[in-house]
């Protein structure tokens, strides 16, 4: 019995620990572009805050249309999981409007970030941005 309990804490410590130890999700933390891609742009720490100002701005500024956007999504997936064509058609629009809108949104955000780089640094930016769509498709 002692060494079942043993083995069981161990067992649970050892399974734990990697989790906890992981460190957040940069975003989750409010950073726009990550540690490591702001490490990749050699940014000053002026440029730094200035990005992360920039981001808690838009984020702020556009608290109401984000928590909008999430609802029309999670109401069009339950429709869709319910199979409720008419509830989807009638989402559809509205889903597809706040994607334009968000691309348009991230559009100006990044046109502003970009100000803020110097050309070498933006030339970088572009270039790791090309590489993560690429990952994504």
């Amino acid at each position: 019995m002692h060494k079942t309990l043993i083995t069981a804490v161990a067992v649970l410590t050892l399974g734990v620990a990697p989790l906890i130890a992981q460190p957040a999700h940069p975003r989750a933390r409010g950073e726009v572009f990550g540690p490591k891609n702001m490490r990749r742009l050699h940014l000053t720490d002026a440029q730094r805050e200035q990005i992360v100002d920039m981001h808690r701005t838009f984020r702020s500024d556009n608290r109401d249309f984000f928590k909008s956007t999430r609802e029309d999504v999670r109401a069009f997936r339950e429709a869709k999981r319910a199979g409720d064509t008419a509830k989807m058609d009638e989402m559809k629009p509205r889903v597809e409007a706040d994607r334009a809108r968000l691309k348009q949104l991230r559009e100006d955000f990044d046109q502003r970030v970009s100000t803020v780089l110097t050309p070498e640094q933006n030339e970088e930016w572009q270039r790791l941005r090309a590489e993560r769509k690429a990952r994504r498709q």
